[in-house]
């Protein structure tokens, strides 16, 4: 009997032993030496009192190799499961309950798009430089140390941590801000039970009727709300922290005790173990941060340099559409897009099951986007609901961001690495006019089914042209017009009559004797083609209401254009006779020339916004850049296609369109090279938006004036600026 129990004591001693040793060799190293391969320097880590590691290097990427040893050695788990989850893999290791979590990750594309992504990343940029180091990182942590506790109770193989990762999981971090999934059911519940008038009380009174008039089905209801539970719970079951957004506040240092200023940054997300934050101090020589790190992610989404400091705020955003796709009833693997059947993209993946069968989906794509109720499995509902996500389909450049952001010590430095991309990698469509009509049809398109009403022809409701503007052009083109022609058309409309008699009557055209009629004003002071193709800009002009907004600062929208066409009339003068183009028409470009201003504003409300306040914080860009980044195309563009769509002269299409190219030699060069010049001279002189720009010889030469008649033709517009502020006044009062 002793002998048996001294054997069991011995044995429970040995397990005990082992257990301590098994524990011990799991926790992580907080002192001595520890060999890290990769590294060009030796790599300096202390901890401090709370486990923060403060890690000073000789260099970028030893720094961001060490960052992803430490992190990796307090968070692999954690990395572990963020990137299953983010790609669906989390049923190969917790078991069947995880599949349906892995059939909605996987239906979400998040998986496609983070492999695509990665291969499209630039290897040579140091953000990706970086991003490769800190990854080594992790993989020569796992390569060399012992796995967490959690990888043996789960039985989980080590595998290499890619870049293809990294993106999964800045998807899974978008995806938790996505509220669509829950608020666009209830939107359109409401909708199609109570009416469009009720969705006037969330500020959707612009478009209350949504995009597609298709109602739903009690099947279709009940997947919706199924589809909702799901996305809620996923997070919930995953044992994973939701992203639920954030405020921030600041205090100026002429406040302070100290005379700091103060910034407190209050993230609002689930409590999880171990945090959502990873705390680290680096710094290597000409570079130090403190800042809060996420799981695979090298880059501080809050902190602090010697200089500067960032806070992250979110709330739930609006980038993410569901679009109930109309089928077709002979074919239910056709929906309906662009006026036409179009099938859905099929494919299958398969859900590797712990301790159980693999389980094959069917994941299927419509032009829209993913088709998210196949989530659901066997009981998706009859109506395919297509999901848009800007995630999926829009560039996110937000890890080169982050890297920029991480170094900026001033102000103007981080509002460079905003999130965006380098101006030169965006490339407005200058020379293909032919590709407009699809630039635009996608860009509308883009904006997804709460954005538009149907596709293009439906979907830009741009008021049909005038009466007045009609009449106005019959007489244009008409040979046999007459002064009495244009007066009787002028005098059918009042305000328009005003506006002829006050320009004449205008200090800007000194006329002797006082005007008394439209007639007066034509035949001794405007002239015919004046007259007719100012009655025809303001007629257009004002089909489209003036937007509320615009960008501080800016140029209001009618003296821009009748500073514009007044130089552009000095500026035709001063062209040879021989070469010279209509002066009507140069005129009419000019007060035309930024109308698709207005149309911007009219086709896309909820965006326009964002347009001016781009270019409030981006003075020193053009604005077609930033339209052409927002949007997809530009002022320019859809400016041009709806002087076609209204039948406007050549001329005039070809000056809006090709003004922004002061290279034009095409056809009708001359109407845009004018527009091109007359906005730069004014530009250069604090008239407009956008930075100064050099004018080319070769315009100049192009146009065969010389650079002091241009300066003169804009010195005499600048000389009059109060007489034409005005009578600019006349067509937008309160601008």
């Amino acid at each position: 009997m002793k002998r048996s129990l001294t054997f069991l004591a011995v044995a429970v001693a040995a397990a005990a032993a082992g257990g301590a040793w098994y524990v011990h060799g799991k926790l992580p190293v907080r002192d001595g030496n520890l060999p890290l391969a990769g590294l060009q320097a030796p790599v300096e880590v202390r901890y401090d009192e709370r486990g923060v590691p403060h890690i000073r290097a000789q260099n970028e990427l030893d720094l961001y190799r060490a960052l992803g040893f430490v992190h990796a050695q307090d968070r692999l788990f954690q990395m572990e499961m963020l990137r299953r989850l983010a790609r669906g893999e989390l049923a190969e290791v917790l078991g069947a309950k995880l599949v349906d979590t892995d059939r909605l990750f996987r239906t979400l594309g998040i998986r496609q798009h983070a492999d695509r992504y990665a291969q499209g990343l630039d290897r040579e940029s140091p953000s990706v430089k970086a991003l490769l180091a800190y990854l080594d990182g992790i993989n020569r942590y796992q390569d060399s140390r012992p796995a967490p506790v959690e990888f043996d109770l789960l039985g989980i193989d080590k595998r290499p941590f890619t870049l293809e990762d990294t993106v999964a999981v800045a998807g899974y971090m978008a995806y938790s801000f996505a509220a669509a999934f829950r608020t666009e059911p209830v939107l359109t519940h409401v909708r199609d039970n109570l009416g469009g008038d009720y969705l006037r009380v969330f500020d959707l009174d612009w478009h209350p009727g949504g995009a597609l008039a298709q109602r739903l089905g009690g099947e279709d209801w009940q997947a919706l709300n199924d589809l909702a539970r799901l996305s809620q719970q996923a997070l919930v079951e995953a044992g994973l922290p939701q992203f639920e957004g954030s405020n921030a506040w600041a205090v100026a240092g002429s406040r302070t005790a100290s005379g700091k200023p103060l910034l407190a940054g209050d993230p609002h997300i689930r409590f999880a173990v171990p945090a959502v934050w990873y705390e680290a101090q680096l710094s290597y020589p000409g570079f130090e941060l403190y800042g809060h790190h996420q799981a695979l992610n090298p880059y501080a989404s809050l902190g602090h340099n010697r200089q500067f400091a960032w806070s992250l705020t979110m709330f739930q955003n609006d980038d993410l559409d569901l679009i109930a796709e109309k089928v077709n009833p002979n074919d239910s693997g056709q929906v309906w897009i662009d006026g036409r059947w179009v099938r859905l993209e099929s494919r299958e993946e398969t859900i590797r099951v712990k301790g159980g069968e693999d389980v094959t989906i069917t994941l299927r794509r419509s032009p829209h986007g993913p088709i998210v109720n196949d989530a659901l499995g066997a009981t998706p509902g009859k109506t395919p609901i297509a999901m848009w996500w800007a995630f999926l389909e829009t560039e996110n450049p937000i890890l080169d961001a982050f890297y920029q952001l991480n170094r900026a010590d001033t102000l103007a430095k981080a509002s460079a690495a905003r999130f965006g991309q380098p101006l030169t990698s965006i490339r407005p469509n200058l020379d293909r006019p032919d590709d407009d009509r699809a630039e635009i049809t996608q860009a509308v398109q883009a904006f997804t089914a709460r954005r538009i009403q149907q596709r293009l022809e439906e979907t830009i409701e741009i008021p049909p042209l005038p009466e007045t503007a009609q009449k106005i052009i019959k007489l244009r083109v008409d040979p046999n017009a007459t002064v009495d022609d244009i007066t009787g058309v002028v005098e059918t409309d009042p305000a328009l009559a005003a506006q002829v008699v006050s320009w004449a009557a205008s200090p800007y055209y000194a006329a002797p004797g006082k005007i008394r009629s439209v007639e007066d004003a034509i035949v001794r002071v405007l002239g015919f083609d004046l007259v007719i193709n100012l009655a025809l800009g303001l007629a257009l002009g004002k089909t489209l209401s003036l937007p509320k907004d615009q960008p501080q600062h800016a140029t209001p929208y009618w003296h821009q254009a009748i500073y514009t066409a007044a130089v552009i009339e000095g500026l035709t003068r001063a062209v040879p006779r021989a070469e010279r183009p209509e002066a009507g028409l140069t005129y009419l470009g000019g007060l035309l020339h930024s109308i698709g201003y207005l149309v911007l504003a009219h086709i896309f409300p909820p965006h326009f916004s964002l347009i001016c306040r781009h270019q409030e914080v981006n003075p020193h860009v053009e604005h077609n850049l930033v339209e052409q980044h927002l949007l997809g195309i530009t002022r320019e563009q859809i400016g041009a296609w709806l002087m076609r769509t209204w039948d406007m002269p050549e001329e005039i299409y070809t000056a809006l369109r090709f003004q922004h190219d002061p290279s034009y030699a095409g056809d009708c060069s001359a109407y845009a090279n004018l527009v091109c010049l007359a906005t730069r001279l004014l530009r250069n002189h604090g008239i407009g938006s956008g930075p100064e720009s050099d004018i080319p010889q070769d315009l100049l030469d192009r146009l065969d004036i010389p650079r002091e008649k241009a300066e003169d033709a804009v010195r005499k517009v600048l000389d009059a600026e109060a007489v034409l502020r005005e009578l600019a006044n006349q067509f937008n009062p309160g601008h």
